[in-house]
């Protein structure tokens, strides 16, 4: 299935939020079509992000397409997208270039083969007359970054994009450090819409009276995340601080028998996998938000907390230091240390520093990932692209 600005036989709308049809382009407008994991049928990751990425192209008035590449559901449906895309996309660029418009196609890769796939699609997408941008979400990135062969193949993956995004400055310096020949651009990850309505609300969070101080994680149970280091940071807090772990995965139980061997039974409660009005709910009845992950390329969780108006204490690794801001939205540790990272929590008994850190957290997240922000981010940087302003110029003659 695919989104699209106008008709042609087997493109069909989505259902995605924030994509419904544009108007044919005015002649030398940029009009771009996305690519990337469909939406409808996932938890999280690029999944999760994709309908902020296209609510922020609708806002600057750049949206033409969607067209999915890959579904998280059957094993056929990680291939059998990209495939399709391969006649949807070209198809979608000739429509614009006969419109008198600037097509843009603009792939959002993960990790493992995602890259090399949405490479193929950028490819057939180049030779239909598009330009083209690839975005990279994936911490797994990281591996192709750090071996010489590995650099080699992501180079592989990504030549056939005439730019290539990352989500934050530390992965630009990363990319620009493997020897990507093309420009690398800054474009976080936007708020997905319903977000960004929650993050509008005018009112601060009043603090509630309640016994304890309520500090919520909301992750994928496994290594790296994070979780291991909050159960036993939990050890050091005062009572008056009870965790809630909001997760599943592989490590679920052996966290669970961590907690219990801690005797933090009823100090560290375990709710399963939440989403919908129930993950909303609890973002709301939470006090603190802490994600001391060392994997997350992002850290999607954080934005959404920060929409809620909650303060983020996490670890100063990796892109997480330019996704929060120290002091006015989070606090951040430098070490993966239980101590330190309860003695940062342990400030946030304090109510006032609470909603100082939480109002804060709200601002950034508008100011930063809103739509009109991402939008006009995306906007100016194609506009300045070397390849833009020679199709630009091309045009003019």
């Amino acid at each position: 299935m695919a989104l699209s600005s106008g008709g042609g036989a087997g493109v069909r709308p989505a259902g995605v939020p924030g994509t419904a049809a544009a108007t044919p382009p005015r002649r030398g407008a940029i009009r771009v079509v996305v690519t990337g994991t469909d939406p409808s049928p996932a938890r999280g990751g690029i999944a999760f992000a994709m309908p902020g990425y296209l609510a922020a192209l609708k806002a600057a008035g750049l949206f033409a397409a969607f067209v999915p590449t890959y579904r998280r559901q059957r094993l056929s449906d990680k291939w059998w997208p990209a495939l399709r895309a391969l006649w949807l996309v070209p198809r979608a660029v000739r429509r614009i270039r006969r419109e008198g418009g600037i097509p843009v196609v603009y792939a959002h890769a993960g990790g493992g083969s995602s890259p090399f796939r949405e490479g193929i699609v950028l490819a057939v997408a180049r030779f239909a007359g598009a330009l083209t941008l690839v975005q990279l979400h994936s911490v797994g990135i990281d591996a192709y970054v750090a071996r010489p062969m590995l650099r080699f193949l992501l180079r592989v993956a990504v030549a056939p994009a005439h730019a290539v995004c990352g989500l934050t400055e530390y992965w630009r310096v990363r990319l620009v450090a493997a020897g990507l020949r093309q420009p690398v651009l800054v474009v976080p990850n936007p708020l997905p819409p319903e977000y960004e309505a929650i993050a509008r609300r005018a009112a601060p969070r009043t603090p509630a009276t309640k016994p304890a101080v309520v500090v919520l994680i909301v992750t994928r149970l496994v290594r790296a995340k994070g979780v291991e280091l909050l159960v036993r940071a939990a050890e050091h807090l005062p009572p008056s601080f009870e965790v809630v772990v909001a997760g599943d995965g592989p490590e679920r139980s052996r966290l669970e028998a961590l907690a219990k061997a801690c005797g933090l039974e009823g100090r560290v409660r375990f709710v399963g996998w939440i989403d919908g009005a129930r993950k909303h709910a609890m973002l709301e009845s939470a006090d603190v938000f802490c994600l001391p992950t060392q994997y997350d390329s992002f850290g999607m969780g954080i934005v959404e907390a920060m929409c809620h108006g909650l303060p983020v204490v996490a670890l100063r690794w990796g892109a997480i230091p330019d996704v929060v801001a120290e002091g006015t939205s989070a606090l951040l540790i430098d070490d993966p240390d239980p101590v330190l990272l309860a003695q940062a929590i342990a400030r946030l008994g304090d109510a006032a520093l609470r909603t100082s850190l939480g109002e804060g957290g709200r601002r950034v997240a508008l100011q930063r990932y809103g739509a009109a922000a991402v939008g006009q981010t995306l906007a100016t940087q194609l506009a300045a692209l070397p390849a833009m302003r020679r199709r630009v110029e091309a045009m003019a003659r």
